[in-house]
């Protein structure tokens, strides 16, 4: 799994300034965007960990 710092690293050189398409500034906008990540990446530790338990009940 890429790190978030990884990721930061590897679009901040790829991104292009545009016009805002929110009301919300640069900080609210990044504060958003890792709030889902972070709650993105539990989801799926989440589903990862269900499923294997999910194939230990079935295998016995």
């Amino acid at each position: 799994m890429i790190e978030l710092v990884e990721l930061i690293k590897f679009w901040s050189g790829r991104l292009q300034e545009h016009p805002p398409i929110s009301p919300l500034d640069w900080h609210d906008v990044c504060q958003s965007t890792l709030t889902y990540l972070n709650a993105y990446r539990t989801t799926n530790a989440m589903l990862k960990d269900l499923t294997k338990d999910a194939i230990d009940l079935e295998t016995g």
